[in-house]
């Protein structure tokens, strides 16, 4: 490896590193340079101060791509035969954890042909994998090249975490609990990868559940259970069904009818209170965050007072009985939730 002056573009010097130095990378704060040798399995640790190999450092197979922390002081490490991601503690040039990436690579899907469908496991991508971290956010994106697709890492807990968003088809006839907590229609969870979660559909009256979608796709197992992997949506699908009011119709007539009629009525009055709080709740937290200027304390009392007089409305319809106990609980969650938001801004 060559160290240039870069005022002068001249070579100062010859480090010797390990075989095929491909991935560089600079801590500015400790001035330690790091080198992946993809043939080595190894990587270099400079010091920036002397241009000399202090530590060679064993990872996993041919690693190729680097990035540092240097608020953390970690330095993570892509390789690309190993479809994993070295974590190496910057203090003590130990490895402290070795992250599993996605190793499949992809063909063109929807071509028809099962074979050409099939995933191929690859030990070395065309194009090789590569690390970027944000010091800010604490976190890790790593390409997956043999996948398409792309792996985020928090870095406090140096584990891939995934987002599963939840849908109901069609939309509010129904509603997904998943490990206990009721789940809204068109919102999102985070999670570490390999997280177990158990999800149930319950529908509304008139309607059965059918299937899952999305990330558990044709199942009928209700409730399911799954491991979270990987980004995507996870959908409740529901179809028609005779409801035991709509039976009683049928053998008792109008009377029944009519009481089909009303307890529609309710359950349609009770959903569009649902979504006008939910929207006033959005709108109040946005009013808070892109608000300019003014003192952050009184910005923060006004906020808590308009959340404080939403929960008040909420309160008076639940004790009119115009919404069920299932949609208080959800409101006042969310207006919970919100609250604890000021105390992070």
């Amino acid at each position: 490896m060559n160290v240039i002056d870069s005022p002068t573009n001249t070579k100062l010097s010859d480090i010797s590193v390990g075989n095929s130095p491909v991935g560089i990378a600079v801590n500015p704060s400790s001035n330690w340079i790091y080198v992946t040798n993809i043939n080595s399995g190894t990587v270099s640790v400079i010091d920036g101060i002397t241009n000399k190999v202090t530590d060679s450092i064993t990872v996993g197979k041919a690693p190729y791509g680097v990035a540092i922390n240097s608020l953390t002081n970690k330095i993570y490490v892509t390789n690309i035969q190993s479809s994993t991601v070295s974590v190496i503690d910057g203090s003590t040039k130990k490895i402290t954890r070795s992250i599993i990436v996605n190793p499949s690579l992809r063909r063109v899907e929807g071509t028809g042909d099962p074979v050409l469908n099939m995933p191929i496991l690859t030990q070395f991508p065309l194009i090789a994998s590569l690390a970027a971290v944000n010091s800010i956010t604490n976190i890790v994106y790593v390409t997956n090249t043999g996948s398409d697709t792309l792996s985020i890492i928090d870095g406090n807990k140096d584990a891939v975490i995934v987002r599963v968003a939840f849908n109901v088809n069609p939309p509010g006839v129904g509603d997904v609990q998943c490990n206990g907590q009721q789940i809204l229609s068109n919102s999102s969870i985070v999670v570490y990868n390999g997280a177990r979660i158990t999800c149930t559909a319950n529908s509304s009256h008139g309607y059965k559940f059918s299937s899952w979608s999305g990330l558990v796709d044709s199942s009928t197992d209700n409730p399911i259970h799954f491991t979270a992997s990987n980004y995507g949506t996870l959908t409740a699908n529901f179809q028609q069904s005779l409801s035991v009011e709509q039976y009683l119709a049928i053998i008792l007539g109008p009377v029944s009818i009519v009481s089909i009629i009303v307890s529609w009525l309710f359950r349609n009055r009770q959903r569009r209170y649902l979504n006008k709080y939910v929207i006033a709740i959005h709108s109040v937290y946005d009013k808070f965050l892109y608000k300019d200027g003014g003192d952050n304390n009184n910005r923060r009392q006004e906020y808590m007072l308009s959340l404080d007089g939403v929960r008040k409305e909420i309160t008076q319809l639940y004790l009119k009985g115009r919404i069920s106990d299932a949609h208080y609980n959800v409101l006042d969650k969310i207006v919970s939730d919100y609250m604890a938001k000021a105390d992070n801004k």
